[in-house]
């Protein structure tokens, strides 16, 4: 509601004063799946972009641990993305402006980067229970995991 997308000059007006945009939320699952669409382009659909955690896979039979669920799973053309603060504490919750307080990993399988990355960290917020639903309203699969 605070900006406006304009898609014949692809420009982002911001409408509120000192308002920036952050795109580390889906950064890099839409680079996985950038790259995974130039190598499908040149001909290698057989592969698998992983990015600092964000893991992008194509064709094939591709074991893919995924972290909050505590397993390995066997992948194909699927995303998966792991949201969590065990390290530091660096997630926000962007209704009130505060670090999260408990320490969670919420992993989450998609059918593509953006999507896996884009739902890790909001589901992360929201909470396990309204993340379940909101998982199963996107058709995707999401796990929990209290950390400490």
């Amino acid at each position: 509601r605070d900006l406006e997308l304009d898609p014949k000059t692809r420009t982002i007006t911001l409408h509120k004063p000192n308002m920036k945009l952050d795109l580390g939320a889906i950064g890099k699952g839409y680079a996985g799946d950038e790259m995974l669409r130039v190598l499908r382009a040149h001909g290698c659909p057989h592969a698998m972009v992983a990015l600092s955690g964000d893991v992008v896979v194509g064709e094939g039979a591709w074991r893919v641990r995924i972290e909050a669920a505590d397993q390995t799973f066997t992948l194909k053309n699927a995303a998966v993305s792991t949201a969590g603060d065990t390290g530091r504490r660096h997630i926000r919750d962007a209704r009130t402006g505060k670090l999260l307080e408990q320490v969670w990993l919420v992993s989450v399988l998609a059918k593509t980067g953006l999507e896996a990355d884009g739902l890790d960290t909001t589901l992360r917020i929201i909470g396990e229970e309204a993340g379940r639903k909101l998982a199963a309203a996107r058709h995707v699969k999401a796990w929990f995991r209290r950390v400490a």
